[in-house]
């Protein structure tokens, strides 16, 4: 999914996306009905922080403007799980994988999200799923932040 197509779900849902020029580290934030997403940025960064922002307006209960406790945290691991499952489902990283991009580089050009966002997807995936699981006739093993696809043989002589 691009950032075009996050923005065109942000304006469905009422939700008014500014590009800002923060002055630190911060890549977005949400807040009322309002995503603020670093202008700097790539549009791939865009897109993974929009993604995570978006994930806010739809699960959580307050605005978070920082994590001092665990309902906090807690709302914030659901807006970035939302952001994880909407623009990279697990099985378009299983699918990208088959079909041949079998690195980090090939794997995050492939579906256009970042190293980070597509190793913290993993490490959520593998949280969700447990450490493997068979998708159709594969068995996907989950390792440190990446993910290993084999064809389930049937038979071995």
């Amino acid at each position: 999914m691009t950032y075009e197509e996050l923005l065109v779900i942000a304006e469905n849902e009422g939700v008014t996306v500014i590009e800002y020029d923060f002055e630190s580290n911060t890549q977005g934030m949400y807040c009322d009905g309002f995503a603020f997403i670093d202008k700097s940025a790539s549009s791939t960064e865009k897109c993974c922080t929009l993604a995570e922002e978006l994930g806010h307006h739809f699960t959580a209960s307050a605005d978070i403007y920082n994590l001092d406790t665990a309902e906090q945290r807690k709302q914030e691991q659901r807006g970035r799980r939302w952001g994880y499952e909407k623009i990279l489902p697990l099985e378009t990283i299983i699918d990208a994988v088959i079909d041949g991009y079998d690195n980090i580089a090939l794997l995050t050009e492939e579906l256009d999200v970042t190293p980070e966002y597509l190793q913290d997807a993993l490490i959520y995936y593998n949280q969700k799923h447990g450490p493997k699981l068979e998708y159709h006739d594969h068995i996907v093993i989950f390792s440190d932040g990446s993910l290993i696809v084999h064809p389930i043989l049937d038979d071995i002589i």
